[in-house]
């Protein structure tokens, strides 16, 4: 595993384009008119560059990391994380219609926690699959303009890769309908994880609702994430939720390694991320 720093300049500050100079200087390459570069933290140049940052306050805190194919092929569990997201759900941030889709009667005001979804999601158009064959469908909700709204994520497939890997499998799915009609939306289909997991999370932050007092714990950005407890199910999603902010959570979702060989011979659009060992 090799985890990468990203150093990004803000362009309108006189002291980034300073540090940048100075960053230069140390053997740290920007391309033309590029105002991010990235490094990996085992590259020689790497102990300087963080001194620049912390001398000129520069933003080099985000990482991520990249696995060899030996420790995602001996990973129990992985994460998948889509890289697709399409924020077109209907209703479109209607809480009251919410109700259409979800039961909400236990359902925080506050972090969403506790909504159960009882009916089809309810899209605008087909999506545009590109390259990818798995999506986040995200539904977002009304918030004051100062505070990050809340949403609920739904994890969404091609139909075919869903026919050809997942049912084969055992992964429940369900239909998704175009807004306004019963028209079931071609080619996509809403997957279901089977198991809902523990996840080993000592020692990671987190953040409690002030409404309802649900955890919250911080997303990991890089490094492996956390371990699995007990999983048996090829698809299955954490227990816990984890996010950005304690109004930002989602369940994490994940393969199992049986699983994950199918889907990574489809292609390698989407992202797979080991999870550790007890």
């Amino acid at each position: 595993m090799r985890t990468i720093r990203r150093i990004v300049l803000r362009i309108n500050s006189p002291s980034d384009m300073q540090a940048k100079a100075v960053l230069e200087e140390a053997g740290i390459k920007f391309k033309r008119g590029d105002i991010t570069v990235e490094l990996d933290e085992q590259d020689p140049t790497w102990p300087r560059a963080e001194r620049i940052c912390l001398e000129f306050d520069l933003i080099h805190d985000h990482r991520y990391s990249v696995f060899t194919d030996d420790e995602r092929a001996s990973a129990q569990y992985l994460e998948i994380s889509p890289r697709m997201s399409d924020e077109n759900p209907r209703p479109w941030r209607n809480l009251e219609r919410l109700k259409e889709v979800c039961d909400t009667r236990e359902m925080c005001p506050t972090c969403f926690k506790g909504a159960r979804q009882i009916a089809p999601l309810r899209l605008k158009k087909a999506p545009r699959w590109g390259e990818h064959w798995l999506f986040n469908l995200i539904w977002y909700f009304d918030s004051p303009r100062w505070e990050m709204p809340p949403h609920l994520n739904f994890t969404c497939v091609r139909e075919d890769v869903y026919m050809q890997v997942l049912e084969p499998a055992g992964v429940p799915c369900q239909p998704l309908l175009l807004d306004g009609s019963e028209t079931v939306v071609p080619g996509v289909v809403q997957i279901q994880p089977s198991q809902s997991a523990q996840i080993a999370t000592a020692g990671l932050p987190l953040t409690p609702c002030e409404s309802c007092g649900g955890i919250t714990y911080n997303q990991p950005w890089y490094g492996f994430r956390p371990a699995v407890l007990g999983a048996t199910a090829p698809l299955v999603e954490s227990a816990e939720w984890f996010g950005v902010h304690k109004r930002l959570g989602e369940h994490l979702l994940m393969v199992s390694q049986a699983l994950y060989r199918q889907l990574r011979e489809l292609d390698k659009a989407e992202l797979f991320i080991p999870c550790a060992e007890i």
